[in-house]
């Protein structure tokens, strides 16, 4: 901000932390501008809203978007996202949109200013713990030179790599896996059906491969 002469530098080590828009706010206040509006609001029957509740996935980016509905607001990341127009909706800042298309899957598109990202609806899945089991070995990544111990335990898979504590995995849509910390799984498979790796993903990192030994 050279008009006054003021710079900002933000250091932080969480993980969740959002460096956009902490320096808005402040710049925001150093600047004296007003707050910015929120998007307008239009009414939207509780059962649409539920229509477009579940799990969406991306190919493109291997991300997921969990949409839930509570207290007649459809949220996700436990931020509500707000109806704009017919199956249009912002975020509280109206920087970031979402848009809904029918079809089977229903899709949605997901816009910053810096990306668009488009997303398919997933059905949840339940595996057994006999379907569980054909994920169980060892995986090995040779681009970080990492191990990963996948093994069936109490009727959940569990993922361990030494010297880490071991970490549970929940199910979200088929070969799909969430483990602790935001690490999700998705296992690839041969022509025949095998298990043969899996690529991992989290907010800093997209498909990371391992290769099963």
């Amino acid at each position: 901000m050279p008009c006054r002469r003021a710079a900002l530098c933000l250091l932080a080590v969480a993980g969740d932390f959002n460096p956009a828009a902490v320096s808005r706010a402040l710049t925001r206040v150093l600047l004296d501008l007003p707050a910015p509006s929120a998007p307008k609001r239009i009414a939207v029957p509780a059962a649409e809203l539920a229509a477009l509740a579940g799990m969406y996935h991306s190919t493109q980016t291997d991300d997921l978007v969990n949409l839930t509905v509570r207290d007649g607001k459809l949220s996700g990341g436990g931020a509500e996202l707000i109806p704009t127009a017919p199956g249009a909706f912002a975020n509280a800042s109206g920087r970031t949109t979402f848009a809904f298309t029918g079809g089977s899957p229903r899709r949605l598109r997901g816009s910053t200013q810096n990306a668009t990202v488009d997303y398919a609806a997933v059905p949840a899945a339940k595996p057994t713990v006999a379907q569980l089991a054909v994920y169980a070995g060892t995986y090995y990544s040779a681009e970080l030179d990492v191990a990963q111990e996948v093994s069936v335990k109490d009727g959940r898979l569990v993922g361990r790599r030494w010297p880490g504590a071991p970490l549970a995995a929940e199910p979200t849509f088929a070969d799909g896996f969430m483990f602790g910390r935001g690490w999700h799984a998705t296992f690839t498979r041969n022509a025949g059906g095998a298990i043969t790796g899996f690529e991992l993903t989290n907010g800093r990192c997209r498909r990371v491969k391992f290769e099963r030994r």
